[in-house]
């Protein structure tokens, strides 16, 4: 990741995309039973925020706010990421020594 490229805590893609929460359905029901006419203002409560949703995977989230699952979600991919590079190292370490042993085995036979 760049610095200026944002990525999915979850998956790590950086196909993301931004909007506002909106006016909620949700609040606005809630706030009327409990307040009456009136507490359908509460539909407009937390509607500036800005939600992030990622293209490849679906996960949504606050950005420059990441919560915990956010986090634990980004150190495993992190931690993935570190041992595919060193199954990659170990595999090209075994098939190095894998074509050495062929050499002096095709070697061997030569000389008999």
């Amino acid at each position: 990741m760049t610095d200026n490229q944002a990525e999915c805590p979850k998956c790590g893609c950086t196909q993301i995309t931004a909007n506002k929460k909106g006016f909620s359905l949700g609040n606005a029901a809630l706030g009327g039973i409990l307040l009456g006419p009136v507490g359908l203002l509460g539909g407009f409560v937390d509607s500036n925020i800005v939600k992030a949703t990622c293209l490849k995977c679906g996960y949504s989230w606050r950005p420059g706010n990441l919560s915990a699952m956010d986090k634990y979600y980004q150190q495993e991919r992190e931690r993935k990421e570190k041992l595919s590079e060193e199954l990659k190292n170990i595999h090209e370490r075994a098939s190095e020594e894998l074509k050495k042993i062929h050499e002096r085995a095709r070697k061997k036979l030569k000389q008999k």
